[in-house]
């Protein structure tokens, strides 16, 4: 009124001092006024929600120009005393690079991005669930797929309950996501293994701050076994016994200052020599000895980069050394040369 213009906005609450002048749905954009953009700052509030106030600060672009690409939290409070959650976002301010006026870079031109505070992202091939204990709220996050967070307030520490259904159990851990976290490597236990030093499910944790705040979850190796056989794993010089299932991921992750290579037995045979599975892209063939059955197990290992996650995971699988099949009209018999026994196997 003071500058003779034509109110912009519309009047939602004729006892408060702001005017909305957009509605934003999920990825659009929006032209701020110039004159709203010199001479007033920007409250944010939830569109479809009447439980919280507008933002306690406002976004004042002079302000934000002094720290360009770094993420500011706002917080809009709720309005009732019974109601503990927050509505949060993360604001950063770009400059807008896609002007074409050869003399823009004198002229202040800015995006503000509105992002989430928390992004999980589940990089494990099992769903997992995040629940805010203070809260009692809980996002699940399914297996490739991201989820975001915005009833936390990110700019203090949170206590997080990170549960994952693994072989049939409910495993759960507490996370402590502060205002540092880095990086973590959580022990996930269940009822049954709480007493056992063996039954825990090893979950890593992984943060940046790039904007949002994203969490990872992830493990560093998927190990698959193709092979039909009862294989045991262990770390070497450890007796920390693995068991791969014939058609299950087994999630492993080394320990910190361990030995890096791990070693292999099938049924009762000693246990094979040192292997790593560190190179992606690589092969090899590990041999285990049977003594009692006078045998040897050959097994074909091969390391791949995880799709879903190259930059945290590599799968291990673990296959036949020789793969036989029957592509004739007639059904087949075959078997390994050996004089004591007649163990034949039929090929359909």
């Amino acid at each position: 009124q003071q500058m003779n213009l034509e109110p912009v906005g519309d009047m939602t609450n004729p006892f408060e001092t702001t005017m909305r002048i957009a509605v934003l749905e999920p990825h659009e954009q929006y032209n701020v006024p110039l004159y709203i953009a010199y001479h007033c700052k920007l409250f944010i509030q939830p569109a479809y929600a009447e439980g919280h106030y507008v933002s306690d600060a406002g976004i004042w672009w002079q302000d934000l120009a002094t720290e360009l690409d770094a993420a500011h939290d706002f917080h809009c409070n709720p309005k009732s005393d019974s109601n503990l959650e927050v509505f949060s976002l993360r604001i950063v301010l770009r400059r807008n690079i896609d002007v074409k006026n050869s003399q823009s870079h004198f002229i202040p031109n800015y995006i503000i991005h509105l992002l989430p505070p928390l992004i999980f992202y589940n990089y494990l091939p099992y769903s997992v669930e995040v629940e805010n204990l203070e809260l009692n709220q809980m996002i699940k996050v399914e297996s490739g797929e991201k989820a975001s967070a915005y009833a936390l307030n990110v700019s203090r520490d949170q206590k997080l309950c990170i549960r994952v259904i693994y072989s049939c159990s409910l495993w759960s851990g507490i996370l402590n996501l502060t205002t540092h976290f880095d990086e973590k490597v959580m022990h996930l236990t269940n009822e049954e293994g709480k007493d056992d030093d063996n039954k825990y499910l090893t979950v890593n944790v992984k943060a940046d701050r790039e904007g949002s705040c994203n969490v990872y979850f992830y493990a560093p190796y998927w190990i698959i076994n193709k092979t039909g056989l009862p294989i045991h794993i262990k770390p070497s010089g450890t007796n920390n016994v693995l068991e791969s299932v014939s058609g299950d991921i087994l999630l492993f992750s080394y320990r910190r200052h361990g030995k890096q290579s791990l070693n292999m037995k099938v049924y009762e045979s000693e246990w094979s020599n040192d292997f790593g599975i560190e190179c992606a892209g690589t092969t090899g063939l590990i041999v285990c000895k049977d003594n009692v059955r006078r045998k040897k197990y050959a097994i074909l290992l091969s390391i791949n980069l995880s799709q879903m996650c190259p930059r945290f995971t590599k799968i291990v699988t673990f296959s036949p050394n020789f793969l036989i099949i029957n592509n004739t009209n007639k059904t087949l018999r075959f078997m390994e040369q050996n004089e004591k026994t007649d163990l034949w196997t039929d090929l359909p």
